[in-house]
Parts: structure tokens; sequence; C-alpha cells
């Protein structure tokens, strides 16, 4: 039977941990147009529009963190800017994506647990990532971003929490885009399948607007990470 869960304040972040797995107490943190008559004698004539090109979002990040810009809409959302096809510029103290591998590589993920966890593209450095990670961000020839692509319709299992909460199961999917960081074009695509039927050791909900109502299955890790390794090892595409 599914608890139902009081609404929790905008700024409240509502952590479960997965019953079957050793008992944890629930935690609950603190997180933190324009319209003018028309032109008189002696007005000054309009200024010309900007070009598309001058709307895109120019780049100068400080950080490894800050190329997170680059996983915005992803290819398949109707939010680019005028004609263009990207919304970011390249960075041009960045090396060009060239020749023959290694090529650097951030890779930044947003892999939701549930239906109420706001995207977030995380920086991954993990022992998976880290060899093709470089020192800073003038060293980074492609940024690649992994999001949400699809979800299964059946019922997979149902995950009991501990502090009181019963969720469905469903299968997600997963897609990439890679980016050369240099011109910011975007330089290859991949789908990544559902990985295990397990059910998420945590999961967070942070959306002011919907509670936690079902949980998704991982990313297939293995074919996410051989995808990404042929582009940073072989051969500029």
């Amino acid at each position: 039977m599914s608890i139902p869960q009081p609404t929790l304040p905008w700024n409240t972040r509502r952590i479960r941990t997965a019953a079957r797995v050793a008992p944890v107490v629930l935690v609950i943190a603190l997180g933190g147009c324009t319209g003018g008559a028309g032109q008189t004698a002696g007005d000054a004539p309009p200024s010309p529009s900007p070009s598309p090109s001058s709307t895109l979002l120019t780049p100068s990040p400080e950080e490894m963190e800050d190329l997170d810009v680059y996983c915005g809409p992803g290819p398949s959302d109707q939010l680019t800017v005028a004609d263009e096809e990207k919304s970011v510029a390249g960075y041009p103290d960045a090396p060009e994506y060239a020749g023959e591998g290694p090529h650097p590589a951030a890779v930044f993920a947003d892999t939701p647990s549930n239906n109420a966890e706001l995207p977030d593209f995380k920086l991954k450095d993990g022992p998976s990532y880290s060899k093709w990670l470089p020192e800073t961000p003038e060293e980074v020839e492609l940024v690649v971003c992994l999001r949400p692509a699809s979800q299964g319709e059946e019922r997979l299992d149902t995950c009991e929490y501990t502090g009181g909460g019963e969720y469905p199961l469903y299968e997600q999917t997963y897609e990439y885009t890679v980016y050369s960081l240099h011109t910011g074009d975007e330089v290859a695509t991949g789908d990544v399948p559902a990985g295990s039927e397990d059910c998420p050791i945590a999961v967070i909900g942070d959306s002011p607007i919907d509670e936690i109502e079902e949980v998704y299955t991982g990313m297939h890790h293995t074919t996410f990470i051989d995808g990404v390794e042929k582009l940073v090892e072989g051969g500029a595409e």
C-alpha cells in the first residue's frame, strides 16, 4: 500500500534509503517585449537586431564543473537559439579535437532515481572517468553529457524504503551527447540501455512541485564507458 507523503517546503530535500540495505535513519536536510509608438521626426533610427550568433552563451570556465553549461537542453529538446544548431559557443582556449587520441574529456551525468529529482549534471571523477579528466578546462577537448532518454511502461518491481515509502520501479534508458569544447559543436551521440532491475539505494526528491511517485533503474555502466572510451582513445571524427 502506498503511504501518503507530507508536502515539504520548497527548500527541503527528501532523502530515503532502500529497506533492503542496512537500515538507515531518514535524513531530512535543509537545502539550501517591448512595443513603442511610431518613430517621429528627429528620433534616432532603431538599432539593428543582433544576429543569432550574438545570442550564443560564451563560456568562461574557471573550474571543471563550469563546463556543465554545455549540458543544457538535449538534441531532442526544441530549445535552440534562433536557427542556430547550438546555444553555447566554443571555448577557444581549449585544444582542438583533432588527430589521434587520447582526447581529454570531462563527463557530466544527470541520472535521476525518481520523478521528483530535478535535473542536475554532475562531473564524473570516479575511477572509470578520472583517466580522461585533465587538471584544467584549458586541457579539455571533449565534453560529454549523459541524460535520461525514455522510461518503460512496465512496472518492474516495488521498492520499499525506510521512513515510509513504497514506489513502483520502471526502466530508464539514457542518451549522451559529445561536444568539442574548442568549437562548441556536437561531434557524437549515443544511446545507453537501462542497467540492472535493482531498486535505487536512495531516492531524493527536490522538486518544488512533484512528490516522489515512482523510481527508476540506473544506466548500463559498461555500455556508456565503452562508447565514450572509443571517442577519447580513437581518432577524431
